[in-house]
């Protein structure tokens, strides 16, 4: 069971967006903010470490994993130099902060607007699982590299002999750590061809389609709680470990 009532009236009647995919931009934003100078000195110096955009951007993920700790976090709008400040971040901040590493370093992102259902996080929240929204709306990113865009679910490729089982959302793995084991797939019956990610977590509602930048997602939609259940949970999810 998930609850209707934590989930916001812009969610339940969020329309698709129309027309072909957009192209993407490296520009900075109030949320992708790469232009920090402390975001622009940790680009560059894993940047110096690594021989290609591919490489650079597993190395950028190996680096939040190993160092911005998992939480709870409930601000979709925090910029990704907050998040490194404070050295924590909900998985949505963490793919932030990987996205404005990308556009510090030249190279464009743009996100798709995902619904997924609310009962994808009841692993997480045995208990609150009432209380979890329908429908919980994710920006998942593209990265533009020479090669084409590339998802952020395809970064590291699973081992062929041993492919990744599909993430369950619980234990101590996150969803931004099973991005680095090739489990982070999402699929859905409702997408239009090409739209949604052809792989195995099967819990998509439907894409809203591709937008410029996460900002431009939420900006539309808005988060995914009530602003004043947002202002007085954060104190405590924004520093409940993601350890299941």
């Amino acid at each position: 069971m998930t609850c209707t009532l934590t989930t916001t009236a812009r969610l339940r009647r969020a329309d698709a967006v129309s027309g072909d995919p957009v192209a993407g931009t490296t520009d900075f934003t109030p949320i992708l903010d790469g232009g920090d100078p402390v975001l622009l000195e940790l680009g560059a110096r894993l940047r110096a470490s690594t021989g290609s955009d591919l490489e650079f951007l597993r190395e950028a993920h190996r680096w939040i994993q190993q160092r911005i700790r998992p939480v709870y976090s409930l601000n979709e709008t925090q910029p990704a130099s907050a998040t490194l400040a404070k050295g924590r971040g909900s998985c949505s901040q963490r793919i932030a902060l990987l996205e404005a590493l990308a556009r510090g370093a030249g190279l464009a992102t743009r996100s798709e607007a995902l619904l997924i259902h609310g009962s994808f996080w009841h692993p997480r929240f045995r208990y609150l699982r009432r209380a979890v929204p329908a429908r919980i709306l994710v920006a998942w990113p593209d990265f533009r590299l020479d090669s084409g865009w590339v998802n952020l679910s395809d970064l590291f490729e699973a081992d062929a002999k041993n492919p990744a089982q599909a993430f369950a959302n619980q234990g101590a793995e996150t969803l931004f750590d099973a991005i680095a084991t090739g489990s982070a797939h999402w699929v859905s019956s409702g997408c239009a061809e090409g739209s949604c990610m052809p792989a195995d977590l099967a819990q998509v509602d439907r894409s809203l389609g591709r937008f410029a930048d996460r900002d431009a997602v939420f900006a539309r939609y808005g988060q995914n709680l009530p602003g004043i259940m947002r202002v007085l949970l954060e104190p405590v999810f924004g520093r409940w470990a993601a350890k299941g």
